[in-house]
């Protein structure tokens, strides 16, 4: 390799690698991924080892079986979409073929509460991130088999869901009520700093992808997080994000049957 006509994104990928998947080797991650999206004040990764079985810690990953299916869970890249598209990047190329993300949103409509399951069907790409992958015209759109497994994981364990458009800003002080309205308006469900820069990396890399979100505070109403209410709906979203992803198989060839 001439270092000097490589271009610099090429060179430093493979330290990106290193840091995202830590002693796994690019090619060793399973095809399904769990990617928690989280805020680090409450991530527990024992609440995912407990719902694993075969359960082996790496340096960068939690890897296991769900239902007889082998899930590698991802280190959380935290806040934001520059370490989501990070994450979601270095992933397509070490053999993940399904990404879905776990976190939370902000509320844009009423009739939500709450520890209530988001399932994004796409995102309003209002960050800041992907717009050096793609230009703006190019939708950030979740999976239509993802979000149908989620959807169907959700309805069978009787959890209260709602699918819809999320905006993803990297700008939780800035959403005034200006954009608020704008967006209650456009009947977008939720706001988030991830989903976007997930959905459009792993779209533009050829991997499926969705989002399942936990419903906190509202901006719209101006109503706070109840605390009380989040941590079992983070639980519930795990519970769907796994059996989704165990189930996208099957999904899958349904949708091949559905077409023929």
């Amino acid at each position: 390799m001439d270092v000097r006509m490589t271009d610099w994104k090429t060179l430093f990928r493979p330290t990106v690698s290193r840091w995202v998947l830590g002693d796994l080797s690019p090619g060793e991650v399973p095809e399904r991924v769990l990617l928690p999206c989280e805020n680090p004040d409450y991530y527990d990764d024992g609440e995912i080892m407990d719902r694993l079985e075969h359960v082996v810690r790496r340096e960068r990953f939690i890897l296991g079986t769900f239902a007889g299916r082998q899930v590698a869970v991802a280190a959380s890249p935290k806040f934001g979409s520059p370490s989501a598209a990070m994450v979601t990047d270095i992933l397509t190329t070490a053999g993940a073929k399904v990404v879905v993300s776990v976190g939370y949103c902000g509320v844009l409509q009423p009739g939500i509460a709450c520890g209530d399951l988001i399932i994004a069907t796409g995102a309003v790409r209002d960050e800041g991130t992907t717009p050096h992958y793609v230009s703006l015209g190019f939708p950030a759109v979740a999976d239509p088999a993802v979000v149908r497994a989620l959807v169907q994981a959700a309805a069978g364990m009787g959890l209260t869901y709602h699918p819809g458009i999320v905006w993803t800003t990297d700008a939780v002080l800035a959403e005034d009520d200006t954009q608020v309205s704008y967006w209650h308006n456009a009947g977008v469900v939720g706001v988030d700093m991830e989903t976007a820069a997930i959905l459009t990396v792993a779209s533009l890399r050829g991997v499926q992808a969705g989002t399942i979100l936990v419903a906190s505070d509202n901006p719209f109403l101006k109503r706070q997080t109840d605390l009380e209410r989040l941590r079992p709906g983070y639980r519930r979203a795990l519970d769907a994000a796994l059996k989704g992803l165990s189930q996208l198989p099957e999904c899958l060839q349904q949708e091949k049957c559905a077409t023929r």
